[in-house]
């Protein structure tokens, strides 16, 4: 209910996305709920390499291409800090929900101890590690993750990962999400 309140307010005072990374044409008319999107609007995660019932490995190729580096930054593009905690995110997730199919999908809710390390570019390779800690009574689950850095030539000996920079690290919680939901 709070939820559906809140957009409400954002349709009221007629909220218009603004800034150059958007494109005008597009939002001309469109109320708030229109320009809101319903899932990720990119993936990060290219491939599951390995999944076990508490852990998962995911890699990315970060391209030249991806719409994010063109603002972050002109001259020195890298992969946004906040990518790197999406792409955890999206490895927890697809974790807990292989198929897609759960009825509330899982929401971040809180990260906490990141740390970030070496930067990312275009054309590097990101191995995405997390690692299921807990369950909590409230029905959250905490994950323990990493990003990893493989630039172009690097090579992987014995696939140990743990040879690798640390591009970012830290825990997350998910829990389902509460949008729609009344009591």
């Amino acid at each position: 209910m709070l939820a559906a309140r809140n957009l409400e307010l954002i349709e009221k005072i007629n909220l218009t996305p603004r800034g150059p990374h958007l494109r005008a044409p597009f939002f001309v008319g469109l109320t708030a709920s229109q320009c809101l999107p319903s899932t990720m609007y990119f993936t990060l995660i290219d491939r599951v390499l390995e999944r076990s019932d508490t852990t998962l490995v995911a890699i990315k190729h970060v391209s030249s291409a991806e719409e994010y580096l063109q603002d972050h930054f002109p001259s020195f593009p890298v992969l946004p800090g906040v990518m790197m905690l999406e792409a955890m995110t999206q490895a927890a997730r697809s974790l807990l929900d292989p198929d897609n199919q759960a009825p509330r999908p899982w929401v971040l809710c809180q990260a906490k101890a990141l740390k970030y390390g070496a930067f990312v570019r275009p054309g590097a390779t990101i191995y995405i590690t997390v690692n299921l800690h807990k369950h909590n009574d409230d029905g959250s689950i905490d994950f323990k993750g990493d990003v990893r850095l493989m630039e172009p030539g690097d090579q992987i000996t014995n696939d140990d990962l743990t040879a690798l920079p640390v591009a970012c690290s830290g825990r997350i919680t998910l829990r389902p999400t509460t949008v729609g939901i009344t009591a």
